[in-house]
């Protein structure tokens, strides 16, 4: 049963050379790690952004 399912990939895989499947892995790998760190960049930025807000909040209330 096992042997059924992945008998397709088998075939794609030994049928490409070597580079392309070593691109496709990097490509499944990098994909994934660039979102993630969008992602964590973009919630670095707004976090930035609160403290700068807050910052500026203090510095008005001072003046008060």
């Amino acid at each position: 049963m096992r042997s059924n399912v992945f008998t397709p990939a088998v075939a794609l895989l030994q049928r490409l050379s070597m580079p392309i499947k070593m691109i496709g892995m990097a490509a499944i790998v990098a994909v994934p790690m660039l979102i993630v760190a969008f992602l964590l960049v973009a919630d670095n930025w707004r976090a930035l952004q609160t403290t700068e807000e807050a910052r500026d909040g203090i510095t008005a209330m001072r003046e008060v």
